[in-house]
């Protein structure tokens, strides 16, 4: 979702980005493992870490037209640090606009209610319609 959002904007009014994976390259070094060369390949072949940074949503550029963006996560999530990262790039984007809205919802119990976040997520969707 997060690279379709980055991508093509024009399509989103607002956008909820559930515990993604943002910078890709990373995460799969980070995560070095039979399954993830076995789903995305082999990370240390160039050929392979030039595709994923241009599937990334995190070495995409920033388009002009971004609009409204909430960003899940949990504590506990491997890829929470990047999740920062990427909200750190949305947020001097977004600085300075009056009509888009970012949240990054941060989730301190990781047994939180699905309902909760359906919730959240429903609410925040109906608001930017």
């Amino acid at each position: 979702m997060a690279s379709a959002l980055m991508k093509y904007p024009r399509y989103f009014t607002s956008a909820v980005l559930q515990d993604a994976i943002f910078d890709l390259p990373s995460y799969l070094f980070s995560n070095y493992s039979e399954r993830n060369i076995d789903l995305f390949g082999d990370v240390k072949d160039k050929q392979v870490y030039e595709f994923c940074k241009t599937y990334s949503p995190y070495q995409m550029e920033i388009p002009k037209t971004l609009k409204n963006v909430l960003v899940t996560s949990t504590t506990n999530d491997p890829t929470v640090t990047q999740t920062r990262k990427f909200i750190a790039r949305l947020r001097t984007h977004f600085k300075g606009t009056t009509n888009n809205e970012l949240i990054f919802y941060k989730e301190f119990e990781p047994d939180v209610t699905d309902i909760y976040r359906f919730a959240v997520e429903f609410s925040f969707l109906m608001k930017n319609y």
